[in-house]
């Protein structure tokens, strides 16, 4: 018997394993991919004394490929001898145990697998341990004892530990646990015979409570949501928690539908019992709270496909899930019972379409938050309402319920409002539809019934206008009357109030008024009746003039705003108005294109007739006003998409909407016609690419304001303009106009954008350049337009050109400057020899004889010639840019000229620049360059500089000397470093190195208010100048404000050793001897006491006065700062 229940364990777990492997492994079909046994990896078993162990289903072996193979086995003892195997199994007689090595060939590779079978004579045996669960609570844990191969109980001692799902440990009470959830635990039992231990395993599952017998979920514990999910209908899944309460409520599911999917919201739950368990039941009852979602969750259904099933009280119900006009009673931030037939439900869950609970909920992205109580099934309880009374408003309504249970009644108004009933009667006091609720629910009983109540009143009903429509006519005010069920109570004559677009208009007797614009005019009536108010509204449409046959559109009405729609390319819509005129124009459309939306700002229309009346024009005529959009917007076309059609003036045309070097003639501040070819705009109307009328600028966000007087279809007049050939400045240009019958109007923009005066057809050249002629047509009503443009150019008398500069540029050397001609016809006319003036900057030159100056600095010098030519001036410069001296071989910068600042750049971290001027000198030092870094920044501040010379050219060199003085910044810039990421290079005289930045409790030795030479090893700069990470960068560490800083040289420098030594020992009134070795070189030595005074020294001697650490410095700098050398040296001085 044993045998068997063995066999069948071990077969158990072999097929479970297959399946497994089968499922896994079922997309593995590349030819390329290795087969390897699937679930082949050593294990081990224990068996008791005298069983038979079977194994022969574990022969088979499935591959990665889904195929069966066949393996080998070899059994021995631990001690490795064979055993005999007798169909797939063997006597496990030896307590030393077994090895099973199995052995399977895939694929031309061998595969092996060891089983460790361990033999013994004893078991733990169990007590009261339920394999089907225990129930929530405290659970006692099975007590357990040791037993021989024939069932007798030893004298053994059994512990055991229990664990959590997680691994944890349980504390254990008086043999029990504290097992709350349902949930499961390992208890791991162990005890040890005759020097061996003997384990076992097992599970003690807890369970949730019995479900009651119409419970399909009571979430009455946290494990209830391992059936339950939440998705929207595009697969995005949403939060779940669970809430011991909420809102009176206890057990509680939260869902949070919150901007996390789209399409339709829903949950899905797992039945307590099985579907057929539910069949005698008529309704599925969820209890519910919607929060947040007001408007966005408008419906609640069952489940899925086709199967949308509405609650019994909705009175709209669409089985393709879209919503209609019915009202579905949903709640808002307070709990109600959702009640479903379950017969509905059920079929669709048989069908398969609906595999288990669902509820699909219509809403929104960003739909709230829902928390269900219970889900439950339930019997149908009859419940009837009746209603007696007139159903007229202010008169009783008595309802009455009628039903074999105590059913609750509710009334809500039309407004939403709970109505207050006494003994079941109530008075309306609102016309329109009280909805009524006689409910009843109990644990497993339900009923329901809804009445839908009309209550009448009097309505004041405004008359039908019969008067004129026409722009500009007296409309009487047609009246309204008091009509109830059919019968007049009573009337008015009279409007209390007329508005126009939100404005007030004049009423003559409260019934005349004047419509001077078309669009809707709203009437306003009032009525007093038996107490009560009432009021009405009308609206009465007034057309707008007949438009023009070539009318596209006059805006000659305020309601003409709505015919236009204006937008950027993003979709923002502007701020557009109607003006009564601007700028000379009547009935303007203002478009305000200011700091809302980005891309090409442009406005559409609808035209007053259809396309194919404008067909026989040849142009559209815009005619418009930008202002504040100078630089901005640019360019004006038509149309959309590829049909990106320029105006007729336009020289320069894009077809694909960016802008070249073309020249479109926009007006700024000021009314201009901008012209297009109709057909061309036609054909791109056909095309569907511009569904109605669209004009685009080319322009940039906070563009500007545009004004749109009107847009007409013209037929095209011939206009030409000539002359100007060959004109020079000073000549009187006649302008030659051809355009039949008609006269156009003259203007003439200049060189510099200036209009020019015309007086018949003639106007005087003053400039040289090009000329821009526009003679325009625009006939009465836009019907004709005809335009002829002309660019002349003018060209000067001569020209005067500055001889080309050969000579020797240099700071110091004197220059002779290379003089001026003026060339007419090809011929010098004129030459010049000496120069008006020269400037560098902005500030003049010295000049001898007007032809020499030496320049003191480099950079651009500019040189002024003029000559008087046939009572004409002409003026001409040239600039000669001087070169700096030449640098020394160590300098890196020596500031040796105001062009220098031009070479370094001063800010802080946060991009912010500093301050940095050029001082001829300051405090001892020539040629300096002052930094200040004044409340300007954030961060560390720091200088970089470009060097006089390649890096390599400092290889040879030890230092980086920066001679430097800081003022107005004690206590706030602490250090100076060089480089810049990691590369933090500190002075060579610091104590305190740190490579991240960070300031330590080093000291740096800084000096402020006087200079002193910051020194850095320069080979650790040129490693992090090779890098990358330096940048020729000197960083400092301080603050906002941090003041002000000099820098008079930056050079590198060779290394002289100097060594002080002295003051071993030293109290307070000691004389000290300072010895320094320095070579062949004399270094200034300079003492600082403990307080930070400088101390006299006086043939390498001072007197320690004063207890405390003296900082002593011998430093030498060569001529040049070509060589360095420090030796520095701290004294502790004692107190005597």
């Amino acid at each position: 018997m044993k045998k068997v229940k063995l066999i069948c364990a071990f077969l158990a777990t072999v097929l479970a394993l297959a399946v497994f492997a089968a499922c896994a492994d079922k997309q593995q079909d590349d030819p390329a991919t290795t087969i390897t046994p699937v679930d082949f990896a050593d294990s081990a078993v224990t068996v008791s004394y005298g069983d038979d162990y079977a194994f022969s289903s574990a022969l088979n072996v499935k591959g990665s490929d889904g195929e069966t193979y066949r393996a080998s086995v070899k059994v021995t003892t631990t001690g490795g001898e064979a055993v005999a195997v007798v169909d797939g199994s063997f006597r496990a007689n030896d307590l030393g145990g077994y090895k099973i090595v199995f052995t399977v060939e895939i694929d031309g590779k061998t595969y092996t697998r060891t089983v460790t079978v361990n033999v013994t004579r004893y078991a733990i045996e169990l007590e009261g341990y339920n394999e089907s669960g225990y129930p929530r609570g405290e659970v006692a844990v099975p007590t357990a004892s040791v037993v021989d191969k024939d069932g007798n109980k030893l004298d053994v001692e059994v512990t055991y530990t229990v664990t959590d799902k997680a691994g944890n440990p349980v504390t254990v009470t008086d043999g029990k646990i504290n097992a709350p959830l349902a949930t499961a635990y390992t208890v791991n039992y162990v005890a040890t015979v005759d020097g061996k231990e003997i384990k076992k395993t097992i599970a003690l599952a807890v369970v949730r409570d019995a479900a009651k017998e119409n419970e399909i979920e009571s979430y009455d514990c946290v494990e209830a949501l391992e059936g339950t999910r939440a998705l929207w209908s595009d697969g995005a899944t949403t939060e779940i928690g669970w809430l011991e309460s909420f809102e009176g409520e206890s057990g509680v599911v939260k869902f949070d539908y919150s901007e996390s999917g789209g399409g339709w919201p829903s949950f899905t739950w797992a039945a307590r019992h099985e579907l057929e368990h539910y069949e005698s039941y008529d309704y599925i009852v969820v209890r519910a709270y919607f929060a947040d979602c007001e408007g966005k969750i408008t419906r609640a259904v069952m489940g899925g496909g086709d199967y949308h099933v509405e609650p019994i009280d909705a009175t709209g119900y669409v089985h393709d899930g879209n919503v209609d006009s019915g009202d579905y009673h949903i709640t808002y931030n307070g709990w109600k019972d959702y009640v479903y037939p379950i017969r509905n439900f059920i079929d669709a869950w048989k069908t398969g379409n609906v595999t288990f609970g669902r509820w699909l909920m219509h809403g929104e992205i960003g739909a709230g938050t829902l928390y269900i109580a219970d889900i439950k099934a339930a019997k149908k309880a009859d419940v009837t309402i009746t209603a007696t009374g007139s159903m007229r408003r202010g008169e009783e309504i008595s309802l009455a319920v009628t039903a074999d249970v105590n059913a609750a009644l509710t009334v809500v108004d039309p407004d939403g409002e709970a109505v207050e009933l006494t003994d079941g009667k109530f008075t309306p006091e609102k016309p329109g539809t009280y909805y009524a609720r006689a409910e009843y629910n109990a644990e497993a009983v339900y009923g329901l019934d809804t009445l839908e109540i009309k209550v009448t009143a009097p309505e004041l009903k405004a008359n039908a206008y019969t008067g004129s429509t026409a722009k500009g006519s007296v409309v009487t005010v047609p009246g309204a009357k008091l009509i109830a069920e059919g019968n007049e109570l009573a009337s008015t004559d009279s409007a209390a109030s007329v508005t126009y677009r939100g404005t007030a208009v004049d009423l003559t007797d409260g019934k005349t008024f004047t419509a001077i614009y078309a669009g809707a005019y709203e009437v306003r009536y009032t009525l007093s009746h038996d107490g009560r108010d009432y009021e009405v509204t009308q609206n009465i449409v007034i057309e707008r003039d007949a438009a023009a046959v070539n009318e596209i559109e006059s805006f000659d009405d305020p309601s003409t705003t709505d015919n236009i729609t204006a937008c950027w390319k993003d979709g923002t819509t502007v701020t557009k108005s109607w003006l009564e005129n601007f700028e000379g124009e009547d009935s303007v459309v203002k478009l305000d294109y200011s700091d809302n939306g980005w891309g090409w700002p442009s406005f559409t229309w609808v035209p007053r007739h259809t396309l194919d009346d404008y067909a026989e024009y040849d142009y559209i005529v815009v005619r418009a006003y930008f202002t504040e959009c100078e630089g901005k917007v640019l360019r004006a076309v038509m149309g959309g998409g590829d049909y990106h059609i320029e105006p007729i003036d336009a020289t320069g045309y894009v077809h694909d909407g960016n802008v070249n070097s073309g020249d479109y003639h926009m007006a700024y501040n000021g009314w201009k016609n901008y012209v297009y070819p109709i057909r061309n705009f036609i054909d791109a109307w056909k095309t569907g690419d511009v569904t109605f009328g669209r004009w685009l600028m080319a322009g940039n966000s906070g563009s500007g304001i545009l004004y749109v007087s009107s847009i007409y279809a013209a037929k095209k007049q011939d206009v030409t303009v000539t002359g100007g050939e060959s004109a020079k400045v000073g000549d009187e240009i006649t302008l030659n106009v051809v355009s039949g019958d008609v006269t156009c109007t003259l203007t003439v923009v200049a060189p510099d954008g200036n209009k020019v005066t015309v007086a018949d057809n003639k106007f005087t050249a003053e400039q040289a350049g090009k000329y821009y002629v526009r003679a325009e047509y625009v006939s009465g009503g836009v019907t004709v337009y005809g335009l002829g443009t002309l660019e002349i150019e003018v060209k000067a008398l001569a020209d005067f050109r500055a001889k080309a500069f050969t000579g020797t540029a240099i700071v110091g050397t004197a220059i002779t400057v290379p003089g001026a001609e003026l060339i007419s016809g090809g011929a010098t006319v004129e030459t010049v020899e000496t120069a008006k003036s020269v400037t560098y900057g902005v500030v003049a030159v010295a000049l001898t004889d007007n032809k020499t100056f030496t320049p003191n600095a480099a950079g651009d010098y500019v040189v002024n010639y003029e000559v008087v030519h046939e009572g004409r001036t002409y003026t001409i410069s040239q600039t000669i840019t001087v070169a700096r001296k030449a640098a020394a071989v160590n300098e890196i910068e020596s500031f040796d000229d105001p062009s220098s600042v031009n070479s370094i750049i001063a800010y802080w971290n946060n991009g912010n620049s500093a301050t940095k001027t050029w001082l001829e000198s300051f405090e001892g030092e020539t040629n300096v360059v002052k930094i200040e870094y004044s409340e300007n920044g954030g961060g560390w501040p720091s200088l970089t500089w470009t060097p006089r010379h390649d890096l390599d050219d400092y290889a040879g060199y030890d230092y980086i000397v920066v001679r430097a003085y800081f003022t107005d910044c004690t206590g706030k810039i602490t250090r100076a470093t060089m480089g810049g990421g990691d590369y933090h290079i500190e002075p060579i005289d610091a104590t305190g190195y740190v490579h991240d930045g960070a300031v330590s409790s080093g000291d740096y030795h800084f000096t402020y208010g006087g200079w002193k030479n910051y020194v850095y090893p320069i080979q650790n700069f040129i490693d992090a100048w090779k890098a990358g990470g330096g940048n020729d960068k000197w960083l400092m560490h301080g603050e906002d404000g941090s003041g002000v800083m000099y820098v008079s040289s930056i050079y590198a420098a060779k290394k002289q050793d100097v060594t002080v030594t002295g003051g071993e020992n030293a109290k307070a009134g000691d004389e000290i001897t300072l010895n320094v070795t320095s070579g062949e070189v004399a270094c200034t030595l300079t003492v600082v006491d403990p307080d930070g005074n400088k101390v006299t020294v006086a043939d390498n001697k001072f007197t320690a006065t004063k207890a405390g650490k003296y900082y002593v410095r011998a430093e030498y700098v060569s001529g040049g700062v070509t060589v360095y050398g420090l030796g520095t040296l701290e004294i502790e001085v004692s107190a005597a």
